[in-house]
């Protein structure tokens, strides 16, 4: 918008609202426009603001590389080389059916391939070299299961009908749901679905931490269950919170390019992940046991074997 007037500026509404040649009223119709154009601005600035940021909470995103890739690598070709085998089903089931194809691989394979090469030798067996191979790709198998777990969320989520929603709140004692901030319409959050006994998430989200801590703190096999040499296999001290895996056991999770070094890295960046999908104050609403099984690995002596009891 340009004024005729005697004055050698071009446009008064933007460039020059207030110039003496123009009349009150003008000048007061000049600055409300500009209010308006800036506000509006402002407004849309706001709000694709909001856009980016709420995309990025709902997805979030960090690179695998390294030890990680090698693991999804090594999941993504146990799936191709078993083309047939069928998907565990829950009551509520991922989005990604991946995940239920592996599951069903590391019960039907990788866990009784384990489990036998640890019965067969009691005495020392992470000395044994078979015992490292089959716990390394049980242990990738794991991180590609709880990895995909947290990239399944909104996929899961979202393709949830009403009955379903309705389902997956069922099985959460009321007073979770009060302290989560849950109500009856609103769509479930990750912490949410964790806690909920119908949702496969409840499960699958332990298979790398569970395992982890296994193998860092000497698994070994006793009457077709698990537990640590240094107890004496009773079913109290198979808990026991406090007892120290031996120096040599623990050493190499700490040595850099060892087999076990690398177990470490899938644990703590599992452990990483993890708090880009749900905040740990959060994590430790739904269920302190969610943050505790996924504290990082940082050293021998903070290290917990059994940091806490594990859901049924």
């Amino acid at each position: 918008m340009t004024s005729k007037i005697s004055c050698d500026h071009f446009n008064h509404m933007i460039i020059h609202p207030l110039c003496n040649n123009q009349t009150i009223l003008k000048k007061i119709t000049n600055i409300a426009v500009l209010c308006l154009f800036v506000g509006s601005a402002a407004t849309l600035c706001t709000l694709f603001y909001k856009f980016l940021t709420a995309s990025t909470k709902k997805l979030p995103f960090r690179e695998i590389e390294g030890v990680c890739k090698e693991a999804m690598d090594f999941a993504s070709q146990a799936l191709k080389d078993n083309p047939n085998v069928e998907y565990k089903g829950w009551t509520l089931s991922p989005a990604n059916k991946d995940i239920s194809k592996l599951k069903t691989l590391l019960d039907e394979k990788y866990y009784p391939k384990l489990k036998q090469v640890l019965e067969e030798s009691t005495e020392g067996p992470y000395t044994n070299q078979a015992v490292l191979e089959a716990a390394d790709e049980y242990m990738k198998v794991t991180y590609a299961i709880s990895v995909l777990t947290l990239r399944d969320y909104p996929e899961f989520i979202n393709g949830l009908d009403a009955g379903q929603v309705k389902k997956l709140k069922e099985r959460i004692p009321n007073w979770k749901l009060k302290k989560l901030g849950e109500n009856e319409n609103e769509k479930p959050s990750f912490a949410m679905a964790l806690v909920s006994q119908s949702s496969y998430q409840y499960r699958t989200f332990f298979e790398c931490p569970a395992l982890y801590h296994d193998l860092r703190g000497e698994m070994m096999m006793r009457e077709n269950s698990h537990y640590s040499p240094h107890t004496d296999g009773s079913e109290e001290n198979i808990l026991d919170f406090t007892h120290n895996v031996p120096e040599e056991h623990a050493a190499p999770f700490y040595k850099e390019g060892s087999m076990q070094g690398q177990w470490r890295s899938l644990y703590n960046d599992y452990c990483d992940r993890v708090r880009m999908y749900v905040p740990e104050s959060e994590l430790k609403y739904a269920d302190e046991r969610f943050a505790n099984w996924t504290v990082k690995d940082t050293g021998v002596k903070s290290f917990k074997t059994v940091p806490d009891t594990l859901p049924t």
